[in-house]
């Protein structure tokens, strides 16, 4: 008799989180396993990107919001908990974690925010004073959902011990299991493409404060300074209307940086690969993680 497994990846819907998602449930909807079935409850910005031939109606679940919305994410949290009954679950792995759900079976949570359990004192400079109240109380709200987990899973040692002390929780529940990254990164078939007469800057991340992006303007013009010849170039992945990409939009046009700092808006995995074989190096200047999978990307794909 077959372990029924649901996969619960309805809270991932922007950056690392989806590609977190879609590398994990179209490497298991794939898998042929005499002992364990898996069914899958996904956000819609992974059935985005899903393969179609992978979307069996009859093992997923697709959710229109959020469950992590308290008011209008009642209805996904309802049907999430009904889709767990009707496939007689055993056991949920959550994905992105907390899921915002009690579930009757036992769950494995993937635990991996660093605002909720890492040291962000450092993080907390770049956050305006009165936005600071609301980010410790949603913290407080998503560990007090995250102590309802039967086991824990992180990606670092550090994040471990931190989440353990943080949330009261037995280490021995608590397990670790390094980052990775989508195999399409790993095509040894790919081949790089050297930019001409220009340093080519790939930046990729959602909008989170805590990456630290508005800096960016103000390197590019050190940069300049520094060396006027070397014509970089700064390749950015955000929302079109974010708050964080209009400030540094306006702050590059102070800088007559306009045409050194370019805005791709938001890209799928495959688009995300193309860049990272376009571009010469990858700038991060986050502030705060766990593990994120932008490093091993961009070393994979050299």
């Amino acid at each position: 008799m077959k372990t029924n497994i649901l996969v619960n990846a309805t809270t991932l819907t922007v950056g690392g989180g989806v590609q977190v998602g879609l590398n994990v449930i179209t490497q298991l909807a794939l898998l042929q396993s005499p002992k364990l079935q898996f069914y899958f409850t996904i956000s819609d910005e992974i059935f985005q990107q899903l393969p179609e031939k992978l979307l069996d109606t009859n093992s997923f679940l697709i959710t229109k919001r959020s469950p992590a919305k308290i008011f209008t994410g009642a209805s996904s949290r309802k049907k999430i908990k009904k889709f767990a009954a009707k496939c007689n679950i055993d056991l949920v792995y959550s994905l992105g974690f907390p899921s915002y759900i009690t579930f009757s079976q036992k769950e494995i949570g993937r635990y991996t925010n660093p605002w909720e359990f890492m040291d962000t004192s450092l993080a907390e400079s770049l956050i305006p004073t009165f936005e600071k109240p609301k980010l410790f109380l949603k913290s407080v709200y998503r560990r007090t959902w995250a102590r309802k987990a039967t086991w824990i899973e992180t990606q670092t040692d550090l994040a471990k011990s931190k989440i353990s002390q943080k949330l009261g929780f037995d280490p021995d529940k608590v397990f670790v299991i390094p980052n990775s990254i989508n195999p399409i990164f790993c095509d040894q078939h790919s081949q790089k493409i050297d930019s001409v007469n220009k340093l080519t800057i790939f930046c990729l991340s959602a909008d989170h404060p805590h990456k630290n992006l508005r800096s960016i303007p103000q390197v590019c013009s050190e940069l300049f300074r520094l060396a006027p010849d070397l014509n970089p170039q700064f390749l950015l992945t955000l929302p079109y209307e974010s708050k964080t990409w209009l400030c540094i939009a306006k702050d590059a046009k102070r800088k007559g940086l306009e045409n050194n700092i370019i805005n791709l808006g938001v890209l799928n995995v495959a688009d995300c690969k193309d860049i990272y074989l376009k571009s010469n190096l990858v700038f991060l200047p986050t502030l705060l993680e766990v593990s994120s999978a932008t490093y091993l990307e961009s070393m994979a794909v050299g």
